[in-house]
């Protein structure tokens, strides 16, 4: 048994990926505000910038909570498929909910698998 994330496609791809460099923008201006300081006073003012280098830690816990939110909510296509010998024997993404574990039984069994009690 195993699994993979469903491929993303067009406009989420270009979202997470937008969220990822966001995301690393984000955690070179925590931890690195002294070398990012040009950068961040074109966004912040300066007792902003300031807050950012006094509380690093608390706005990357923040910000790694925020992103990965973000992130899993992006990333969840709602797929969810089962395969026997490399066939497809179900789809969510096509009828709509999950099966429930006889159903799974019986879907492998008509392919021909053997089940031992």
């Amino acid at each position: 048994m195993n699994g993979f994330n469903y491929p993303l496609s067009g406009l989420r791809l270009y979202f997470y990926s937008a969220a990822i460099i966001i995301f690393g923008l984000v955690i070179l201006s925590v931890f690195f505000t002294g070398i990012m300081k040009p950068f961040l006073k074109i966004f912040f003012k300066e007792e902003h910038i300031k807050i950012i280098d006094e509380n690093k830690l608390q706005i990357f816990l923040i910000s790694y909570f925020v992103f990965n939110t973000v992130l899993n909510f992006i990333n969840n296509t709602g797929a969810f498929e089962i395969f026997y010998n490399n066939e497809i024997i179900y789809s969510k993404l096509i009828s709509g909910n999950f099966p429930d574990i006889n159903q799974i039984v019986r879907l492998i069994a008509r392919k021909g698998a053997k089940f031992e009690k």
